[in-house]
């Protein structure tokens, strides 16, 4: 997080969200997830395939390596992505107890460039911009969680792609909970912000129109 310091100012501090100091119990009470071995905690919660799963993290891996890098695409892939992975597990194997999964996987500075062609940078750390800080505005840098939720789902494809999928499940699951997934969920949160107040503003892919992005999970906010 940086404070704002004049038009046009770059956000240029990479800021590791990561609740190094939150056990499991109490992650799993901030989500309301049920806990591991405990009756019902994987009942009625439609799970997700780590086949299914996978998929995702390769679209977003490829939507991050890409040199475009379209709104509405990566709406659609964090919306997934976060759907899937608070009850992923491999197929066959017992849920394993969560934890934490190291410190996050390093994130250049020159990493977060790939993504200067995004519509926006900077977005405010609360809903209400207008209300200022008395040190000045504050705002976070989505090109940041973009890179981050890049460096970890790739550590976990690095594993799939050499034959282990548990390792891989593993790590993007208890990632998810302690540092990636608040990257996702901040930059949801943004992209829906900016739609939101810019005028024309839209979350259907390049290329398609409302009526051609309702059925895939996209949306218009507007």
């Amino acid at each position: 997080m940086r404070r704002l310091g004049g038009a046009g100012a770059k956000c240029s501090v990479i800021s590791i969200r990561c609740l190094d100091r939150t056990s499991v119990s109490d992650v799993q009470k901030i989500s309301g997830l049920p806990r591991p071995g405990k009756e019902g905690n994987r009942e009625g919660m439609g799970c997700m395939s780590p086949e299914t799963f996978s998929g995702h993290v390769r679209q977003y891996c490829e939507w991050a390596g890409s040199n475009t890098h379209d709104m509405g695409a990566v709406h659609r892939i964090l919306r997934a992505l976060m759907e899937g992975a608070a009850s992923l597990k491999a197929s066959g194997e017992p849920e394993a107890e969560r934890a934490a999964p190291g410190l996050p996987q390093e994130v250049p500075w020159s990493e977060t460039k790939r993504f200067a062609d995004f519509p926006f940078q900077c977005y405010p750390v609360v809903f209400w911009p207008e209300v200022v800080h008395p040190e000045g505005p504050f705002t976070e840098n989505i090109h940041e969680d973009f890179a981050h939720i890049y460096a970890e789902l790739r550590h976990g494809l690095q594993a799939l792609e050499a034959g282990d999928l548990k390792r891989a499940v593993g790590y993007w699951r208890d990632s998810y909970f302690f540092h990636w997934g608040h990257h996702a969920s901040s930059a949801i949160w943004a992209i829906e912000w900016h739609v939101q107040r810019t005028p024309g503003a839209t979350l259907a892919p390049e290329g398609c129109g409302a009526a051609a992005s309702a059925g895939d999970g996209t949306v218009a906010l507007g």
